[in-house]
This record gives structure tokens, C-alpha cells and sequence, in this order.
């Protein structure tokens, strides 16, 4: 928006670059677990092809921004595997599969996985990518800064936003100020901003578990993440220049953290996982 012209002010309740945004497994990639068969049923080929393509345009625009700006983040290109790990997970994986068909995806159904874990079979998405975002938005922020663009930390909107006569639009925050500005673009992770959606009665907070471990064995590439439950990820990131394994469970509903935590090195233990 500053390339645009526009004026720009990013406000946030807590500080930038902290809670989701730091804690994120940072895959970029169009494959988000069992969305495709869903997304077709509820919302038609064209609506589930253009979620594709608006992840596939993503996609290119980080690798373009970090291009364009020389941004060190350890950007890199990976295969994405969806896998199933149980008969009832293949079902599923099969109906997904069915709709990258009807859809024209680029998926690539295989039988076995290059990671030795337990699967039944899984869909590989080509040239996806992971990176470290908190590079990659430090530096963008320097950007913005330098551009003209503020931040405001600590400064909570409300669930008000008015238009005026003059086509401009009021923002509240809690404080009592108000914010007049063309365009307001609400990005928070839970919208704060209802707008009659209800989206409150339909989301819920859910919190998963990572550890780091150090490969002895080479790795063989890919980000991987089963369809079913409890979620199960790995991927490989940098270190101190050297390469790690992120294992991730999402234990959620077992009730204690050490159950999560028991749970969790259990599966990075299993055979396939080349830890030390």
C-alpha cells in the first residue's frame, strides 16, 4: 500500500511480530491438511480452485519480496506431504485426492513416504516452501519505517467501524480515540471486528507443541503433516547454521502439558524420525 501511495498506519493491541506471527511453523504452502474435498463441497470447483491459486499467489509474492529486497530468512523451496497414518485417515486422504483431480491440482498421490514414518499412503504438493518469518518481517518493518508507514503497539480497536460522508471510515480504540482513514483492513488472527458475522460462535483456540532435535542421519527433504488426529508436523529449519528438525504434536484435549510433552517425544522417537 505505501508502493500505492497510501498513507499507512498498522496498529496493534499487543507488540508486532509477537504471539501467532512468532510461533508459527512458517510452511508456505497452498496444502493445508483436508481442505480441498471440503472446500469443493460447500463452495463449488471455482471457489475451491481460486483458494489455490490465491495460496499459489502468495507464495510467489514472498519469494518476489524476498527477492526484491534482499532479505536473508532462510527462504527455501520443499515438497509438502500430506499423509495418512491409519485405514480411517486413507479414506479421507482418498476423497482428498478425488477432489485434486476435479480441481486440476498439481498433487502427486505416492504410496510411501521418503521419511520412514508409519503412512498408508499420501498427496505431495511440489515446490512449497518454508522460511523464518521473523527475518522476513523485521526486515519488511525497516522497509515500512523508512517508507513513511507507523506502528501503533499496545492499542486496542474496538468492534466499531463508521462510515462518513466522505467516504472515510472511523475506527475506535479503546481509549476513546478515533481513527479516520480510506481503507481499514482488519488482519488479526480471530477477527475483532464481528460485522454481524458471528464468527465467535464458530472459533476456538487451539495451542500445539514443538521441540528442535538434531539429525544424525541425512535427511531426506520435505515438510510433512498427517490428516487426521492428533496432528503430527516435521520440517526442517536452520539453527545456528546448522539444520534442525521442527517436530510438532498437537495434543489438544489430553489435559495436562506433560501428557502433550510425553505424547510428543514419543512420535519423534518412532524409527523414521532421524533423531539424535
Amino acid at each position: 500500500m505505501l508502493e500505492a501511495g497510501l498513507k499507512v498506519a498498522i496498529i496493534d493491541a499487543g507488540q508486532i511480530l509477537q504471539s501467532t506471527t512468532s510461533f508459527t511453523t512458517a510452511k508456505v504452502s497452498s496444502q493445508h491438511g483436508l481442505i480441498y474435498n471440503s472446500l469443493l463441497s460447500h463452495f463449488g470447483k471455482e471457489a475451491a480452485r481460486l483458494y489455490y491459486e490465491a495460496n499459489e499467489d502468495a507464495i510467489r509474492f514472498i519469494s518476489d519480496t524476498i527477492q526484491k529486497h534482499n532479505i536473508e530468512c532462510h527462504f527455501q523451496r520443499e515438497d509438502s506431504y500430506l499423509y495418512a497414518d491409519s485405514e480411517q485417515q486413507l479414506e479421507q486422504l482418498r476423497q482428498e485426492w478425488e477432489a485434486y483431480r476435479q480441481l486440476d491440482l498439481p498433487g502427486e498421490w505416492i504410496d510411501e513416504l521418503p521419511l520412514q514414518v508409519e503412512s498408508k499412503g499420501a498427496i505431495v504438493l511440489r515446490n512449497q516452501a518454508h522460511f523464518h518469518p521473523l527475518q522476513y518481517l523485521s526486515a519488511l518493518t525497516n522497509y515500512i519505517v523508512e517508507k513513511g508507514g507507523r506502528f501503533y503497539e499496545h492499542t486496542t480497536l474496538e468492534d466499531y467501524a463508521k462510515e462518513q460522508d466522505d467516504d472515510n471510515i472511523i475506527l475506535k480504540t479503546a481509549e476513546g480515540h478515533k481513527v479516520a482513514c480510506q481503507y481499514a483492513v482488519s488482519a488479526s488472527h480471530f477477527p475483532f471486528f464481528d460485522g454481524g458475522g458471528l464468527y465467535f460462535t464458530r472459533l476456538h483456540a487451539e495451542r500445539s507443541y514443538v521441540i528442535a532435535i538434531k539429525p544424525q542421519k541425512a535427511y531426506p527433504g520435505g515438510m510433512y503433516i498427517n490428516c487426521g488426529e492428533p496432528k503430527r508436523s516435521i520440517r526442517p529449519a536452520m539453527f545456528n547454521e546448522s539444520e534442525v528438525l521442527l517436530v510438532g504434536v498437537n495434543l489438544i484435549g489430553q489435559g495436562r502439558m506433560i501428557a502433550r510433552s510425553n505424547g510428543m517425544r514419543s512420535w519423534r522417537n518412532s524409527p523414521g524420525i532421524p533423531s539424535g
